[in-house]
């Protein structure tokens, strides 16, 4: 039985690759280097800041520590001014989210920065929505792993296969079955169906009400 949901944050319950992508071409721009289309962005989305900036640089520094270190720094400085911009969810997705606090420990876990996630969490939501909020932190790694997700479940007091991960990406199923969790998707997002059913999504949601039927059936 699930007891406990740990949602994604971009393209699961908000759309924020607008921001991303403002963010990132104004630090490629400082550095001279190609900017990025917002499709661009939507292929390198979903892993954690370190091999966002690897995959974003030009191929020929993005091996070099250095220049990766220098991206992600002004990367941050420039998210904090673009990402006020993500200001509404996706419709529906409040109301979903309330309803299925009533039976659920909610938790949010992206690959984002922490302190981004943080502040995401404070703007689009109500306090305490949610109970426990992380972006990737340092000595942590990011998702795919399961180290995170683990320490979740330790603090909602379930066991890994009592949590489902919702989220859009291939990241979001590999994250929910590396740690003994329910892989549910959502079809929205940055990624096509049929890559998340190769990689063993359990449910794909079509829209928030289709979340509220799943896990409360």
């Amino acid at each position: 039985m699930i007891k406990a949901i740990i949602f994604d944050l971009d393209g699961t319950v908000a759309d924020t690759v607008g921001a991303i992508t403002e963010a990132l071409n104004l630090t490629l721009s400082q550095l001279n280097y190609p900017l990025k289309t917002e499709q661009d962005v939507l292929s390198i989305i979903n892993f954690g800041v370190r091999e966002f900036a690897e995959l974003a640089l030009p191929k020929e520094v993005s091996k070099s520590p250095e220049k990766v270190e220098q991206a992600m720094r002004l990367y941050a400085q420039n998210y904090e001014k673009t990402y006020i911009h993500t200001d509404k969810t996706y419709d529906k997705i409040p109301e979903t989210l309330e309803r299925l606090k009533k039976d659920f420990r909610l938790g949010m876990l992206s690959n984002k920065q922490d302190e981004f996630v943080s502040a995401l969490e404070r703007r689009l939501f109500r306090k305490g929505l949610f109970e426990i909020a992380h972006g990737v932190r340092p000595g942590l790694p990011p998702k795919p792993a399961a180290d995170v997700p683990l320490q979740f479940a330790r603090f909602f007091g379930v066991e890994p296969h009592e949590c489902a991960f919702v989220g859009d990406s291939f990241i979001d199923v590999e994250t929910a079955l590396n740690s003994n969790m329910l892989p549910v998707n959502v079809s929205w997002g940055y990624c096509d169906e049929q890559t998340l059913r190769q990689k063993g999504s359990y449910f794909i949601a079509h829209t928030p009400d289709d979340l509220v039927r799943f896990f409360c059936k």
